[in-house]
């Protein structure tokens, strides 16, 4: 039977041939309803939509339904609806959305942290609903991206050249050194996935129905061939297969609705990568057999003339059980069974980098975000101090020397802590932290703090809101002589460092031990901080 309406919540989608003859039939179905109902169709809130429809024909229906003439693409519940290929134009309006949101923050007083938060949360969802539908063309993904990068490093602002760190590395899990946000392309992939997924489980829907009976046809999905006419979007889920095939194992029970040839099922590559199509028929199996077929009383049999030219299929005997049924399950990037989900499939198709050893010397927590992003780009020496800005900057507008200590250039290792005004402050802190015999390069400290860093302790806690603290104000005081003009004295800063870190620390619980009472002592902290 075909498709021949939609229905939902309160509209009716009626499909028909582009003729004179389909449009009567209609009029006089809408015309019984009112007679049998009671209820009059609303023809003027009516609307009919034609594709490759002449247009004397599309004048004689429109005569016979009085509705209004709309034009393709038709937009329902905020996505538009197209037989054809999504284009950039289609897509505009959420690239739209995205820039007057951000229209909407350029004019906040927003640090790097909540921009990055707004774009975590907001600017990085807004797409899902689109690529959920769709596999949205890849320049509109990319200007999406552009936003979001313009945001984070230039406030929204059109600043070419002024992103500290490359995308591609900002967009990875922060415990591989990036800051977590997610490429649209990959995110984009693995939402799509699902909708392979409820093919393959075959979920209870309209739309997996339709593909099975009018698209597959009886074939399995993975030796479904690209070719021929075909819709533009069918086409792009089966480009998909490549990337995640790998992923989709089948569990075998009885082996009743696992391929035999397609299906993933065994430590090996699917058969039909190594069998020829040929020898599977010469063999007296078909290319629909299922792996039941090759079990008889609870034991393999392989077709004599298949085991002669391929000796490995000994190696596959995976133990049948009669009885459980054949389930489909997501194995990921390292052979673990997990739940099939949007984010699992992201993280297995993603791009990866090995992870960073100084993770929870930055992330852990407890901290706090602004310090944490400064102290992110200090350890991949991305601050625009003067002994790099010439790689980035022709002018000269930072100056020749030190605005701290106005002896030398800055460079990180100067600023944090080798300069005499920042290492003076240094040393009247870190005794706070329990690192009086700590080197004052945040480098060698934070090596240095490697053993403990893991540590929820109190101890590793406070080691590392101090060093991110003292790196936060000593690099801002910096800026405000550089470029604002104004001082502060070593106290003030002192002050600012321990104010910060003690505000925090109430917001913490303290296990009560002899160290626990010592720090609250030292930090002023009262009776309620502790569990």
């Amino acid at each position: 039977m075909e498709l021949v309406n939609l229905c939902f919540a309160d509209d009716l989608f009626l499909f028909a041939y582009g003729d004179v003859g389909s449009a009567s039939i209609i009029k006089e179905a809408l015309d019984e309803f009112k007679n049998a109902s009671g209820l009059v169709p609303s023809l003027p809130k009516s609307t009919a939509y034609f594709c490759n429809v002449l247009n004397h024909v599309k004048l004689s229906i429109l005569q016979i339904l009085p509705f209004e003439e709309g034009k393709l693409p038709v937009k329902y519940l905020g996505v538009p609806l197209v037989s054809s290929r999504l284009m950039i134009r289609d897509c505009n309006e959420l690239v739209d959305k995205v820039q007057l949101r951000i229209q909407d923050w350029k004019n906040k007083s927003l640090s790097i942290a909540g921009r990055l938060q707004l774009i975590h949360s907001i600017l990085g969802s807004m797409h899902i609903y689109w690529a959920s539908v769709f596999i949205l063309p890849t320049r509109v993904l990319l200007n999406i991206e552009q936003l979001m990068r313009q945001f984070l490093w230039c406030h929204g602002s059109s600043g070419k050249g002024k992103s500290k760190v490359a995308w591609e590395i900002v967009c990875l899990p922060k415990h591989e050194g990036g800051l977590g946000i997610r490429r649209l392309e990959c995110f984009n992939s693995a939402l799509m996935a699902s909708h392979i997924w409820k093919l393959l489980t075959l979920k209870e829907s309209l739309w997996v129905k339709w593909i099975h009976e009018y698209k597959l046809k009886g074939r399995n999905f993975w030796d479904f061939p690209m070719r021929g006419n075909m819709s533009w979007g069918w086409r792009k889920i089966l480009k998909l297969r490549p990337i995640i095939r790998k992923f989709i194992w089948s569990k075998i029970g009885n082996g009743r609705n696992t391929s035999l040839w397609f299906d993933t099922w065994a430590d090996f590559e699917p058969l039909a990568a190594q069998i020829s199509p040929r020898d599977i028929v010469r063999s007296g199996l078909s290319l629909q057999s299922k792996v039941q077929d090759v079990i008889h009383h609870g034991l393999w049999v392989w077709p004599q003339e298949l085991l002669v030219k391929y000796p490995f299929l000994n190696n596959y005997n995976t133990p049948i059980r009669d009885d459980a049924r054949d389930t489909l399950v997501w194995r990921n990037i390292h052979g673990n069974v997990k739940k099939f989900s949007v984010s699992q499939v992201w993280d297995d198709i993603r791009h990866r980098e090995s992870k960073v050893n100084w993770y929870s010397m930055v992330w852990f927590p407890s901290c706090i975000p602004r310090h944490a992003i400064n102290l992110w780009l200090i350890i991949r020496r991305k601050l625009k101090t003067q002994d790099l800005v010439p790689m980035w900057d022709v002018s000269d507008s930072l100056g020749m020397v030190c605005s701290l200590c106005e002896s030398v250039p800055d460079s990180h290792d100067h600023l944090f802590f080798e300069c005499p005004f920042a290492n003076g402050i240094w040393d009247r802190v870190k005794v706070c932290a329990g690192l009086a015999h700590y080197t004052p390069n945040v480098y060698v400290i934070i090596q240095a703090l490697m053993p403990i860093m893991k540590r929820r302790t109190t101890n590793s806690v406070v080691a590392k809101l101090v060093v991110a603290a003292a790196t936060y104000y000593v690099w801002q005081e910096r800026n405000w002589r550089l470029f604002k003009k104004g001082k502060r004295s070593p106290d003030q800063i002192v002050e600012c460092i321990k104010s910060s870190v003690r505000l925090k620390l109430l917001s913490c619980k303290l296990k009560k031990s002899k160290n626990g009472e010592r720090l609250a002592r030292l930090w002023d902290l009262p009776e309620a901080v502790f569990k």
